[in-house]
């Protein structure tokens, strides 16, 4: 009889013991565990034991496939038929894919074609002139190509033409001058204007030209272009996706252009003999000012050869 009332004893101290060991699990493991949640979860328990908050900032978006190389952001009344021109046409000419909109904005509203453009350009030249504020689409495309900087990690280079920067940060001057007028417009959002106003700022706090400091012109769109093609150089904008151990090529055919002036690559058809020589183009092109790719130049014989 004493047994049987040791052993209910036993089994009683276990059973609390089992309780307090749950309930002490309870306790610990939700600042230990992670588990997954879904984002439309919102009881309060879940509320409770995750010590973490996820923010925009937080999330990494992939950015859409590019289809342009740089973009020209600019006012059209400023410099349509003086420096942006001429800075478009040489970017053309060093074989990069330029979007220029040559039509002269009109109205209040940016078009969602010229916002997805923004978006599919790997660079964005914002070309800052002394009315480049007063243009509502100026100011918008300014917005949103700094959230595409900020969102997928474009470059975004300023080019204070015959301004000065100090300007356009602080948005005082000939250049504030336009800008109050469109802030006076718009003073009934101001959630639009504050974001101008950031925009500006952010900007002007990026790695840029000032036209005053480099002189004739044509040197500076000379420095502008070089610049571009190094950053794209870096950022490759030619894609290796899917070129399985095409780095060990590139690096062996760069170890023989430094011993000679021209390496020819021989082997069957098929494997890959052209696809090497448009990677290592792109790679190195940004160390030349002019550059030229040709694709399929085998020479035939003339019908007069015998």
């Amino acid at each position: 009889m004493d047994a049987t009332i040791a052993l209910m004893l036993i089994e009683a101290v276990l059973i609390l013991l089992a309780i307090v060991i749950y309930k002490a699990v309870r306790l610990i493991s939700p600042l230990h565990t992670i588990r997954p949640i879904s984002i439309h979860e919102s009881s309060k328990d879940d509320v409770d034991s995750i010590p973490m908050v996820c923010s925009p900032s937080n999330i990494i978006v992939a950015p859409p496939t590019t289809n342009y190389d740089v973009f020209l952001s600019f006012r059209g009344k400023d410099t349509h038929d003086s420096f942006s021109s001429y800075l478009y046409e040489a970017l053309c000419d060093a074989n990069l894919q330029t979007f220029m909109d040559h039509k002269l904005h009109k109205g209040d509203h940016i078009s969602p074609v010229l916002l997805k453009t923004i978006e599919e350009s790997e660079i964005s030249l914002i070309i800052f002139s002394k009315d480049y504020a007063s243009s509502t689409c100026c100011m918008d495309e300014l917005v949103h190509i700094m959230s595409c900087r900020d969102k997928y990690q474009r470059v975004v280079i300023p080019i204070f033409y015959d301004i000065d920067p100090s300007n356009v940060r602080k948005q005082n001057g000939s250049f504030g001058d336009g800008f109050a007028k469109i802030k006076q417009r718009f003073s009934h959002n101001q959630e639009k204007v504050q974001n101008w106003t950031n925009a500006l700022i952010q900007s002007t706090n990026l790695s840029g030209w000032d036209s005053k400091n480099i002189r004739p012109e044509s040197k500076l769109i000379k420095k502008i272009v070089k610049d571009i093609l190094s950053k794209l150089n870096g950022k490759s904008s030619f894609h290796f996706e899917g070129l399985v151990g095409i780095d060990h090529h590139i690096q062996k055919i760069e170890e023989l252009l430094g011993k000679a002036r021209i390496v020819g690559i021989w082997g069957m058809g098929g494997i890959g003999k052209s696809t090497l020589a448009r990677v290592v183009f792109h790679v190195l092109k940004a160390q030349f000012e002019a550059f030229s790719f040709v694709e399929d130049a085998s020479t035939q014989k003339s019908s007069s050869d015998t």
